[in-house]
């Protein structure tokens, strides 16, 4: 069922046989050669897409009606985006990997499509358990399965005459599952390299080291953490959200190819793509600990300038008060190699001359990028204020409002001013990581959660933590900031 996804010849036929895939998610039932095989987890499934708690009385009690309705529809975009990504994979293999990588890294055998489908289709399981931290979550149900979880996996796989469900298949899943969300967050910034180590570390037990089956697992971890970044992107398909159903489900494999691309080719996969040589490169390694150790104190800076672009590049682009050079300004700034330069000397003045061994070892920053967007969101709109005429005055921009005598033209200007605003918000983040380190000096690695600070972070603090109310206030509110994130050691 999930297969025959492969197999079509057009549009229609997709589509169709997309449908039956949904139908699956919506019964409960795996179809296969006529029969119906009863899917792992089926019950979760329908009680999390048949959650009608605020549906209006008279609605029918469809998924449609529900109020998951869009977690449904992200489910099965991942399905569908990753049979798209499976076939262009397939078809253009060294556009992801190396040309030196294996390759038996690059084919893909009936047994590695069906766990790469099913595995997509298990990634959001947490979810029917809890939002936060569903990964873990996930993780737990899949790798440590009930006796009659293990029974309908291996009916599942019977089914398949090439197929066999191994003693370590359940546990891969398992901790795909746990890591499905691993590559996206290493993309923003929130997560770093060191925690690739333990992930890859497990993969070299589950396969005695084999180092094909080790590489080849970390590709297929990374295209599943590919499709599920690429449906998650709102309007990165004009008019889709993340919650929206998408062309994904309805489109013949091979004919969303220039959506594949186009994404590859953006700052989000260029990152990816990235960090898929780094897992590559630590997967090969005899010591992953050390070389991803290593891998994160280089890279420190890079993933400062990541969280700096992924929140500060993404409120700028949607500011309709922002010139079009203004913006065009600060993302080439952010882009470019002055920006890494402009991060190492902030960073340097906070956490001193090793701050790469320091923040290379801050693990991973949970739900950092909702704060740092409502951070980030807070200082574009002063400063639209002040670029709009306004009374307010940030301090980040030169005005040539008031009076000096002195005029620039605009293209000047703009670079000038992007460059305010990007090192003003770099000091900013680096100052409350700066507190962090402060107040962590005696613990080795640890990670960090953000989201009770995000939840609480008003305007009004968000205005003391950028500075516009002054550096006294700005210091009061950093340390302040530290009572609403959580420290727990890794």
């Amino acid at each position: 069922m999930l297969l025959s996804l492969f197999t079509t010849a057009d549009d229609q036929a997709f589509k169709s046989a997309f449908d039956t895939v949904k139908e699956s998610f919506v019964t409960g039932k795996y179809i296969a050669d006529g029969k119906e095989l009863d899917l792992p987890f089926a019950k979760q499934y329908q009680d999390f897409w048949g959650h009608y708690a605020r549906k209006k009385s008279d609605a029918p009690e469809t998924i449609e009606n529900s109020d998951n309705v869009g977690h449904y529809n992200h489910f099965c975009n991942v399905v569908a985006a990753m049979a798209h990504i499976i076939a262009y994979a397939k078809a253009h293999p060294d556009k992801f990997l190396p040309e030196n990588e294996n390759s038996a890294e690059k084919t893909f055998s009936t047994k590695r499509k069906l766990d790469n489908m099913l595995t997509a289709f298990y990634h959001d399981i947490g979810k029917t358990i809890i939002f936060h931290r569903h990964a873990m979550e996930g993780k737990s149900l899949l790798a440590e399965p009930k006796a009659s979880v293990r029974y309908r996996f291996e009916t599942i796989f019977t089914e398949f005459s090439d197929c066999e469900l191994s003693p370590q298949t359940l546990a891969v899943y398992g901790g795909f599952i746990g890591s499905h969300d691993m590559f996206g967050t290493i993309g923003t910034g929130e997560n770093g390299i060191l925690s690739m180590s333990g992930v890859i570390s497990r993969l070299k037990s589950l396969y005695n080291g084999d180092l094909t089956k080790v590489k080849t697992a970390v590709f297929d971890l990374w295209l599943l953490n590919l499709a599920d970044i690429i449906v998650s992107i709102g309007d990165f398909i004009p008019g889709y959200s993340k919650f929206a159903a998408q062309p994904w489900q309805e489109t013949n494999l091979g004919n969303m190819d220039n959506y594949i691309e186009q994404f590859l080719s953006s700052y989000k996969g260029v990152y990816l793509l990235e960090d898929l040589n780094f897992a590559l490169e630590i997967a090969g390694s005899d010591d992953p600990y050390n070389t991803a150790k290593k891998l994160a104190e280089e890279n420190a800076s890079q993933r400062f300038r990541r969280l700096t672009r992924q929140t500060l590049g993404e409120a700028v682009k949607g500011s309709k008060a922002f010139t079009s050079s203004l913006k065009d300004e600060v993302i080439k700034l952010l882009d470019s190699d002055a920006a890494i330069a402009s991060v190492k000397e902030i960073l340097r003045g906070e956490f001193g001359e090793e701050y790469g061994k320091r923040f290379g070892t801050m693990l991973q920053f949970d739900y950092a990028l909702g704060f740092f967007l409502k951070l980030s969101g807070q200082a574009v709109k002063m400063l639209e204020i002040e670029l709009t005429g306004g009374s307010f005055r940030t301090g980040w921009l030169y005005n040539q409002k008031i009076p000096t005598g002195n005029t620039y033209p605009t293209d000047f200007l703009d670079s000038y001013n992007a460059s305010c605003i990007v090192n003003n918000y770099i000091m900013v983040l680096a100052g409350i990581f700066g507190e962090i380190h402060r107040l962590t000096a005696d613990i080795e690695s640890f990670n960090i959660e953000f989201d009770d600070a995000a939840n609480r972070l008003t305007p009004s603090k968000a205005d003391k933590l950028l500075f516009f109310d002054g550096a006294y206030r700005a210091g009061n509110a950093r340390v302040l900031l530290m009572r609403e994130i959580m420290l727990y050691k890794a």
